[in-house]
């Protein structure tokens, strides 16, 4: 395939400015096609296709597929080239050009630097650089590939284009540049023109570029009465031969001889609009026997047969007699017996030698092998026929060789041409694994003449060697009986799989975890031979972390795998487990004279909601009980408890009040209402507090006891926080009158007595 690229000369100015120059230029590009088949070949199986077929045993069918190896704006530009393509096969416009705008392409404003494009330099003063146009072009499509891919998937949509010619696809792309002071530095698209070649036979007056609407037109019709002639005689009210002649007899109603181009030895074969006329409805367009035997192809491939045995061939060569002496174009019926049959409807038609069926599945004499036969008419002449080299060449002695009897319709009495299912099973849905139930369809054994009688012997088979039950995906089982077979269609969803003795381990309440253990699970319900396994996770979820019974478990997604892993779906158990409250046996408690903080586990719990904190009990002088008892209905059970031994604060000096060594009582609120947070009596020989001495003294946290012997007054510390530390020496001994010893007086006062 040939691409010449060309570079023209400079349209127009869009505009100008101080800062930027902007240009537009147009480029040209060319593609020779490969040649394809004949336009009448081409236009025979559109129409096929057109009428609903998808081209008959032995035409070619559409390859497809290979615009989805394109990509980018190349797809785009296939996407729309294709459309276009159809819309002309279809009648629906003439024009072959095809203009595309860079907004079709999503490219509107897009402009490419010569970075961008991997070349020196975009152009200047007028010009642009070839390499960067080519460079555009590559970005955007490749014309080779672009128009190799519409050929493969449009072959018969493009029956009117001239595919020989070396400009069969012209494309003309336009360019705008921008930059400034003469030089250009940017590139962009303008629009992209593809014109496509008519062929001559479908040109409008001689416009390469543009169709004939009236042609295409009448292809369309045409298709469209071959489709309602098939449809009229479609089903099992009609046998094969009764459908065959009745083939005949609508094409010889609707069209005449064509004497004129009969008697001009000018007229060749080949023309793609003798098919057409048969079929438009014009009286005015008469065929010779090309036309006859085409259109009698067309109908036979269009349609379809019950025996399935039944096939139609075009055949040319020589004919002597009937319609005169010369070139003859007919057919070849292969029928439900076996045997070939002559079927010559142009001479079967109006006043000719074999009207109405004298030479319709007829049988022959033989003058030379099987290449060269005439057919005697009762009461008139004999007419010969021979086939050309070219029908020797592409049909084989087998099917060329025609019977010497006629067709027989009434053998077909007692020979079976099929099998059909009368009446469906009760039961068409299935689920993997499942063995088809036959129980309540009849299939009948269908003979040549239409008549049905029951076959009751039928046997049945699945789609797969060896396969003795229903798979997924299967969408019809085999019947077969006489030979035939018929196919009854079922439904077969995917088997049900469950993982049977799946457990979820109940555990301990951990603060903010939510996944527990999974334990067993086997995999049940899988067919015999199939290979299906599943790998269970470890852990599922819940989904809260908080205590509970009978929690909903979260299962997560658990795959099947093996050969027949699609073939089934599981079906997970509904799980619960019990998530049990936390011990609180093993808290972490800690208080620091103001502050409680209590963990588990490392979490760290909060009171009212997981636990109530009963505080402040003095289990003696030295110690203060705290007790913690979980939240009722909560994360955690039991309780716990915490024996705090205070320690020392550290006050500063200037908040120290340290008496003199020389001090031997301190009277009675000697202290009273003072703002000290300690008292130091550690240096003196003081041996007695006096009533009321430190009363009133809210910021008091520490006293310093002398190493002596002496008394305190039961309210000496009237009005003090509690908690005061009392710090005794070793060898102190102090009494408290009235009380039953300094101990339990602190206690009662909810102060501590220490011993450094």
């Amino acid at each position: 395939m040939k691409r010449i690229v060309a570079l023209l000369a400079v349209f127009f100015l869009l505009g100008v400015c101080a800062a930027a120059e902007e240009q537009v230029f147009t480029v040209e590009q060319t593609a020779g096609s490969h040649a394809g088949g004949p336009d009448g070949d081409l236009l025979y199986t559109y129409l096929l296709r057109q009428a609903g077929s998808a081209g008959g045993p032995r035409r070619a069918k559409a390859s497809g597929g290979a615009g989805s190896r394109l990509s980018g704006t190349e797809r785009q530009i296939y996407d729309i080239l294709k459309a276009g393509i159809a819309d002309v096969a279809a009648g629906r416009r003439t024009s072959t050009v095809f203009k595309i705008l860079p907004e079709d392409l999503g490219l509107e404003g897009k402009m490419w630097t010569a970075e961008e494009l991997g070349v020196s330099s975009i152009g200047s003063n007028g010009s642009i650089s070839g390499d960067a146009a080519d460079a555009l072009i590559a970005q955007l499509y490749d014309l080779d590939r672009l128009t190799d891919a519409l050929q493969s998937d449009c072959p018969y949509e493009l029956y009117w284009h001239d595919k020989t010619s070396a400009d069969a696809v012209s494309v003309s792309t336009g360019y705008t540049v921008s930059g400034s002071g003469g030089v250009y530095t940017e590139i962009g698209l303008t629009q992209i023109t593809f014109t496509y070649k008519v062929a001559g036979e479908y040109a409008y007056e001689e416009n390469p570029a543009e169709t004939d609407a009236g042609k295409i037109g009448s292809a369309q019709t045409a298709a469209a009465t071959a489709r309602a002639i098939v449809s009229r005689y479609a089903g099992a009210d009609h046998t094969d031969f009764e459908r065959l002649t009745a083939y005949k007899d609508e094409i010889c109603a609707l069209v005449d001889y064509n004497h004129a181009a009969a008697d001009d030895k000018a007229t060749p074969y080949g023309n793609p609009w003798q098919l057409i006329w048969v079929f438009d409805g014009n009286d005015e367009t008469k065929v010779v026997c090309e036309g006859y035997s085409k259109a009698f192809q067309f109908l036979c491939d269009l349609g379809s047969f019950s025996s399935g045995a039944v096939d139609c061939y075009t055949v040319t060569g020589t004919m002597s007699g009937a319609t005169g002496a010369g070139a003859h174009m007919w057919n070849v019926v292969a029928m439900d017996d076996g045997k070939s049959y002559l079927a010559d409807v142009t001479n079967c038609d109006g006043n000719s030698v074999g009207a109405p069926d004298q030479l319709f599945l007829k049988g022959v004499t033989y003058v030379s092998a099987y290449t060269q036969y005439r057919r005697a008419i009762p009461g008139q002449s004999t007419v010969g026929y021979a086939y050309s080299s070219d029908t020797l060449a592409l049909w084989p002695e087998s099917i060329l060789t025609v019977s010497t009897e006629d067709y027989d319709p009434g053998y077909l009495a007692e020979a079976v041409v099929a099998i059909g299912i009368a009446k469906p099973p009760a039961k068409t849905a299935y689920t993997h694994g499942e063995r088809f139930d036959p129980a309540g369809m009849t299939v009948n054994r269908i003979y040549g003449d239409g008549h049905t009688e029951p076959a009751e012997d039928f046997e049945i088979a699945y789609k797969a060697a060896g396969q003795t039950a229903l798979c997924k995906g299967d969408t019809a089982v085999i019947i077969s009986a006489s030979g035939f077979t018929a196919e009854q269609p079922v439904t077969v969803s995917a088997g049900l799989l469950t993982l049977e003795g799946l457990t979820a381990v109940p555990r301990e309440y951990r603060p903010g975890y939510t996944a527990v253990a999974l334990q067993g699970g086997t995999l049940t319900g899988i067919q015999q031979g199939d290979e299906v396994a599943v790998q269970i996770p470890a852990e599922a979820s819940v989904g809260s972390a908080d205590a509970g019974e009978n929690k909903p478990v979260i299962l997560p997604e658990i795959a099947l795998t093996g050969a027949q892993a699609d073939c089934y779906s599981l079906t997970l158990p509904e799980l619960t487990v019990s998530i049990l409250p936390a011990d609180l046996s093993g808290a972490g408690i800690g208080w620091n004279g103001g502050t409680l903080t209590v963990t588990v586990n490392g979490a760290v719990l909060e009171e009212t909601r997981d636990y109530t904190a009963g505080g402040g009990v003095y289990a003696d002088a030295q110690h203060l009980k705290i007790v913690i008892t979980a939240a009722e209905g909560g994360n955690y059970t039991g309780a716990a408890e915490l024996l705090y031994a205070p320690q020392l604060p550290e006050v500063p000096e200037e908040e120290t009040a340290v008496l003199p060594a020389d001090t031997l009582q301190l009277s009675a609120g000697a202290f009273a209402g003072t703002q000290f947070a300690a008292v130091d009596l550690s240096s003196t020989r003081c041996s007695g507090i006096g009533a009321k001495a430190f009363a009133g003294c809210t910021r008091l946290k520490l006293v310093r006891l002398p190493a002596a012997e002496g008394q305190i007054a039961a309210d000496a510390f009237e009005g003090c926080n509690e908690g005061l530390i009392l710090l005794m020496p070793q060898g102190a001994a102090f009494t408290v009158p009235g009380s039953a010893g300094l101990d339990r007086w602190a206690q009662e006062h909810r102060f501590f007595v220490l011993t450094e």
